[in-house]
């Protein structure tokens, strides 16, 4: 069948692509340790701790992004997820991770896995006839796991939202064909795919256009009681609707901050914010919390997500880490693909023949500053100035303070770097260069002392334009 090619991603795109996945699974690990607990109150601050039904590691995400790395691993080859061949990869991806690492499982999936396992042919035709064959023994078919693993399969059909509609069915059918289950999926994606392209949550509601015409009344009836009430309001979040309806009401209800670099104030910590309502949510917390995550990681990014998150979350497969599933992510939105330098999958960066300076660091030798330069990674900065005290750089951060940056994307943007760096972060050292602590982030060219190669990916590469929200 015909498929879309996926549509050029600018820097700030690509940092919302990165941001899908990773968005998720801190979601998930942040949400695991109050799984069917006591719902927090407004003022308890979740916490990645660990412990829930695994029990997990802190920072460990569970079933809902083990089972998003199963399709991830399928779509970052650029695959059409409409197709035979993706569905039987995605299903054998199942069946392998559920004999082989699945730490806690939904009921509805244990038993479609289950009877699909002992079924012949082809195992997504196999898995679909499971999950059918489930669906109509049930009135209770609707649960939410296969909302929570959509966000990948938007990244999948960037090009063309219908294509994107049909696999959302296709993928969410393997486990969950309930038409409410495929209606969610749909409208989730809109959301995600929307939010990546045009740094926006409409798609959400644009998605009704996307769900046959006879439900798409009851679904936006759904939507304004999500917006007129907060997410513990949806009391039964084991049930997809109500699933959907909890992470868009912590994501449309939580304000957005201004930007006030003064105030340690930027829009992108939104994400958080939202993040922390859909765990406080309640019930099944970690997956309400990865729903929202993937859509909250597809409008404000990689960059939009704070740096002790990124850095604690990890899960199964082996010890997948945030980088990897920025790298799964990135690859989806391309096509399968890497960019010209081998970003994000090579594990090492080069930066070839072009040749720039550093300005030095007014008080730390170690740090430079970018200059003016034909190397396309460093181009858009042409300046930098102190404007504020600096706190006292720590062992392993430096360039802390406030620093204003002037180049053409954006023209002007300010950020603050003290650590503990939550949004911009502080710049490190490491084996005597300057390296990037966040990811997609603050990124400076090579001091004098450096070597010509950039950190391990799938960091990705230099990207000043991500600051503060932008």
């Amino acid at each position: 069948m015909p498929h879309a090619q996926q549509p050029r991603l600018n820097t700030w795109a690509t940092d919302r692509a990165a941001g899908v996945l990773l968005g998720a699974a801190v979601g998930d690990a942040l949400g695991v340790p109050y799984e069917f607990e006591a719902r927090l109150r407004d003022d308890q601050q979740p916490r990645m701790i660990g412990g829930g039904l695994g029990p997990y590691e802190p920072g460990e995400y569970s079933d809902d992004t083990q089972m998003q790395v199963c399709i991830a691993k399928v779509a970052a080859d650029g695959a059409d997820l409409r197709t035979a061949e993706a569905l039987d990869a995605i299903a054998a991806n199942f069946q392998g991770w559920l004999s082989g690492g699945a730490s806690d499982v939904g009921a509805q999936t244990r038993a479609v896995l289950g009877a699909a396992s002992r079924a012949s042919g082809a195992p997504g035709v196999a898995m679909l006839a499971a999950a059918r064959r489930f669906t109509a023994s049930t009135n209770r078919s609707a649960g939410n796991g296969s909302l929570m693993r959509t966000g990948i399969v938007a990244l999948s059909h960037l090009g063309d939202a219908a294509e994107m509609a049909e696999a959302a069915v296709a993928v969410s059918a393997l486990t969950h064909p309930d038409t409410d289950c495929a209606d969610a999926c749909v409208l989730w994606c809109s959301g995600i795919r929307t939010a990546v392209l045009h740094g926006t949550f409409d798609g959400v509601r644009a998605g009704l256009d996307l769900i046959p015409a006879e439900r798409r009344g009851v679904w936006a009836k759904r939507l304004d009681e999500a917006e007129a009430n907060p997410p513990h309001h949806f009391t039964n979040n084991g049930w997809v609707v109500h699933a959907l309806q909890a992470a868009w009401s912590a994501t449309i209800r939580t304000a957005v901050p201004e930007l006030s670099p003064a105030e340690n104030r930027f829009p992108a910590q939104h994400f958080g914010l939202a993040l922390e309502a859909a765990v406080r949510a309640g019930t099944d917390t970690d997956t309400v919390a990865a729903i929202a995550g993937a859509l909250l990681g597809a409008r404000w990014g990689c960059s939009g997500i704070p740096l002790e998150w990124q850095q604690a979350v990890h899960g199964w497969p082996g010890h997948t880490t945030g980088a990897d599933l920025v790298r799964l992510a990135v690859r989806t939105a391309r096509g399968g693909s890497d960019d010209a330098q081998g970003w994000p999958s090579a594990p090492r960066m080069s930066l070839g023949g072009h040749r720039s300076f550093a300005i030095p660091h007014p008080h730390d030798a170690g740090v430079g500053a970018p200059g003016r330069s034909t190397s396309r990674p460093w181009s858009r900065c042409a300046a930098w100035a102190r404007t504020r005290s600096c706190p006292a750089p720590t062992s392993s951060t430096s360039a802390c303070g406030w620093w204003t940056v002037r180049g053409r994307t954006p023209t002007s943007t300010t950020f603050w770097t003290r650590p503990p760096a939550r949004y911009c972060g502080c710049v490190r050292r490491a084996s005597g260069s300057c390296s990037t602590a966040l990811p997609g982030r603050v990124a400076l060219p090579p001091s004098p002392r450096s070597t010509a190669t950039w950190p391990p990916a799938p960091t990705p590469r230099p990207r000043w334009t991500t600051c503060a929200g932008y």
